[in-house]
């Protein structure tokens, strides 16, 4: 048949030097889906709160990035859509990045880790294996959440624009460790694995929840698991 065999865990695994993490998902979940509702609305009062007088008289929708128009009740359920919708704007883009970081720190503090996250990072780097976090949260935040861990990451590259999906900061991660280094992302992000895409990097998604998959599955990942553990098993085989 013209079907290529999917790619195992440890298929995957095996041909990666440089394994790139997530950071909400696959290391921690610092918004629950409430939360992030939550959070997405904080920033939405603020853009209305800086708005155009004079549309918000007229009655025009909020338009962002492209000037396409700004759903504000149900598409925008995470504080990072938000902000990527605005990031464009010389004025909001600056006020929204800053209040987020306000609020991923705050959420960040009593952030569980993803069952195995740990485990899963400190047996890929016993495989020798290099670790980095990519991630449109902010960097503070992932190091306020690594540090107590003691984990073995090599690097954060960590919220800075242009906004993933745009692969820039593939592409820095690319540069960082070299160009010809095999790399591999493991993420809950549609938008991290579009950038992974456009750069040629192999995907294994970590779905956390049904609605996770779906979009994991529509951005086109080499593999889904919907728990840490299978990666978990083919880290120890390696």
């Amino acid at each position: 048949s013209d079907t290529a065999p999917t790619a195992t865990p440890a298929d995957l695994l095996r041909a990666a030097e440089i394994v790139l993490l997530g950071f909400e998902g696959p290391l921690t979940s610092p918004f629950s889906p409430k939360a992030a509702r939550s959070a997405a609305l904080d920033l939405l009062s603020l853009v209305v709160d800086h708005r155009d007088p004079e549309d918000a008289l007229a009655g025009r929708p909020l338009t962002g990035a492209g000037g396409s128009p700004i759903p504000l009740q149900e598409e925008l359920v995470h504080p990072l859509e938000v902000l990527r919708a605005f990031a464009d704007n010389g004025t909001l883009g600056p006020l929204l990045s800053d209040r987020l970081d306000e609020l991923e720190l705050r959420a960040v503090t009593g952030a569980r880790a993803t069952p195995g996250a740990g485990d899963l990072v400190r047996t890929l780097h016993a495989s020798g294996r290099r670790l980095a976090v990519v991630t449109d949260f902010c960097e503070r935040v992932v190091h306020r959440y690594l540090e107590p861990r003691e984990l073995p990451v090599s690097a954060v590259f960590g919220r800075s624009l242009p906004l993933m999906p745009d692969p820039e900061r593939l592409r820095l991660v690319q540069n960082r460790f070299g160009r010809t280094a095999a790399f591999l992302l493991i993420t809950s992000t549609a938008a991290e694995v579009t950038a992974a895409r456009r750069r040629g990097v192999p995907v294994i998604g970590y779905a956390g929840s049904p609605a996770v998959e779906r979009r994991l599955r529509k951005a086109g990942c080499d593999l889904i698991v919907d728990s840490l553990a299978p990666l978990l098993d083919a880290a120890h085989s390696l």
